[in-house]
């Protein structure tokens, strides 16, 4: 009950400033959208200090004209900025914007409230991608859905949000070439961001690829961050919602993959290794593994035979993986739908030795 009565709070914390927004003039909407885009570009720039300017009068939802002091129109936020990350630079505005809704002066004290209602609108609205109508459904276990369901979507040659360009070589003059997106690709909300297909087939040109992909997602996940620090109950927002489900559950799904990419990879350089008895001095692993509750990749070490001259069998890999599981099972670090994850990964690689355990 107490958490239906916390989204009904949110809710009409974000429908009141989604009013007060709506109740300033035309002029000085833009004036704070303008504004919001110089505070954003100044937060992802190396610069010494963020300079914006408030508007000269605020109106109230009744109507109600609150003048602002011209003294106080000019702000800036910290001398030496360039020193601090971007995380950091928006931690010190945020102090700015509550040191402005916690003014006695009624006006500054708004101004406060918009701002932060204005830069989380301009994020959502003006930086966050849009993307296919799609619809994702959730493993076991798992609290962000990642799997496409439906059908594929229709291939749109003309579409932007459905096609790459490329160019003409026929035809220098002709200008670049639209091509639509394969169809696994179009399942996703975003296709241009797609490296695997569900059987984890690299779609992308190369693995490096594939990582740029899942960088470009992680900036816009940082954005969601961004968006939801700056104004808290922009999570009402109908637009907030669909992007932040069609970004994120597309971001574990690749995410995923990658790992279980890279995971085919160890499996077969462990084999050639061992072939070569390359493996009789020892063996460690640095497993990668996507973490959806931080939406990154990282290492999970695995020390599967000590250094020494112990001839490489293909039992201690098995044997290995088996112990790291029972560890994983017990471990406070991961979350649950990333715990699964990386066992699946030990599995594999357990299962791909399992079968001839006393060879490479």
């Amino acid at each position: 009950m107490s958490s239906e009565k916390n989204v009904s709070q949110i809710a009409r914390e974000y429908a009141h400033l989604s009013r007060l927004f709506d109740a300033q003039p035309p002029l000085t909407r833009h004036f704070l959208e303008q504004q919001a885009g110089t505070i954003l570009f100044a937060l992802g720039k190396d610069t010494n200090r963020i300079r914006f300017q408030l508007p000269d009068k605020i109106i109230l939802e009744g109507g109600e004209s609150l003048d602002l002091p011209p003294a106080a129109r000019t702000r800036a936020v910290s001398h030496a900025l360039g020193r601090y990350s971007p995380t950091r630079k928006r931690d010190l505005l945020l102090q700015h914007l509550d040191g402005l809704e916690q003014s006695l002066n009624p006006a500054l004290s708004v101004c406060g409230k918009l701002f932060r209602y204005v830069l989380a609108h301009t994020l959502v609205y003006n930086l966050l991608p849009d993307g296919h109508a799609i619809q994702y459904s959730a493993e076991v276990g798992d609290d962000i859905p990642s799997i496409p369901v439906g059908e594929i979507q229709p291939s749109a040659l003309l579409a932007a949000t459905d096609s790459v360009t490329e160019f003409d070589q026929a035809n220098p003059d002709g200008g670049r070439l639209q091509v639509p997106f394969v169809a696994a690709a179009r399942r996703f909300y975003l296709p241009q961001w797609v490296a695997f297909d569900e059987q984890g087939n690299l779609l992308a040109i190369s693995a490096d690829e594939a990582v740029s992909y899942l960088a470009s997602m992680q900036n816009f996940q940082r954005l969601l961050l961004d968006a939801v620090a700056f104004c808290p109950c922009i999570v009402a927002d109908e637009t907030y919602q669909r992007k932040r489900a069609g970004l994120l559950g597309q971001l574990v799904n690749q995410g995923r993959a990658l790992a279980r990419y890279y995971t085919r990879e160890i499996i077969t350089k462990i084999r050639v290794r061992a072939e070569s008895g390359s493996l009789n001095r020892g063996l460690d692993l640095n497993l990668p593994y996507f973490d959806d509750g931080e939406f990154t990749l990282k290492y999970h070490k695995v020390d599967v035979i000590p250094d020494g001259r112990i001839m490489f069998l293909a039992a201690f890999v098995v044997r290995a993986m088996q112990l790291e599981k029972t560890k994983v099972r017990h471990s406070l670090n991961l979350n649950r739908s990333t715990r699964r994850h990386l066992l699946s990964l030990l599995a594999a690689i357990e299962q791909a030795f399992s079968h001839n355990p006393a060879e490479g």
